[in-house]
């Protein structure tokens, strides 16, 4: 189920914030607000109002892009609301302000957001965003590169990395046996400049994946 509300300037009696949410607690939060809505609530206090109630999402989206489409917003200069996008998917006619949040949210760059977990409905929107976004031939041009030889690992390599990764999962230290084993497995193994490229880039491919599941 899901709620749309509004947030309504003291000073001026104003609508200014049209949102939707999972639960009410969404409408009640001061994070991840963008900066036209922070400049307003620096100047003045709000009351908060839910609109509508027990709504399913999809009918929540449709009564948020109504609602967004009758008051228009500040920053495309149409109405007197501070959304930053019509609303519904949170996708539709985007500002730039708003990409560039999602983007630096996405690289894991967006230092205030650093610590502080992000709300259900903006990690739906963040989802929303990425799926709809098309690689570029670079980025498949790495992934591609990161995953030539992963599958042509030796027998023996295959289950010592196994039993490394099993040892580790149980928070155990590999015995002497079994580094000795390690040991020789590596005696004579050159590694060549490619593969070294490879591993380094797949690695930060994994660093990036998961600073961005973090940010999540």
């Amino acid at each position: 189920m899901a709620i749309v509300y509004q947030h309504i300037r003291k000073d001026t009696n104003q609508i200014f914030y049209i949102g939707i949410g999972k639960t009410s607690k969404r409408a009640f939060t001061t994070k991840g607000r963008n900066k036209l809505w922070n400049n307003i609530v620096k100047k003045t206090n709000y009351n908060i109002e839910i609109i509508y109630d027990n709504l399913s999402w999809e009918d929540a989206c449709l009564k948020e892009k109504e609602l967004i489409s009758k008051y228009g917003r500040i920053d495309l200069k149409t109405g007197i609301l501070t959304n930053m996008t019509d609303g519904g998917d949170g996708l539709s006619n985007m500002s730039e302000e708003f990409k560039i949040n999602m983007s630096k949210i996405k690289l894991g760059k967006h230092s205030p957001r650093k610590g502080i977990k992000l709300s259900e409905e903006t990690k739906q929107k963040l989802r929303q965003y990425n799926l709809g976004k098309k690689l570029s031939e670079e980025t498949k041009r790495k992934i591609s590169e990161s995953n030539i030889g992963k599958n042509h690992l030796s027998e023996e390599s295959k289950k010592l990395i196994g039993l490394k990764n099993s040892i580790k999962l149980k928070g155990r230290k590999l015995s002497e046996e079994h580094k000795r084993k390690m040991s020789q497995s590596r005696i004579g193994h050159i590694i060549s400049e490619e593969t070294r490229k490879k591993i380094s880039e797949t690695n930060k491919l994994t660093k990036n994946k998961k600073k961005f599941e973090e940010s999540l």
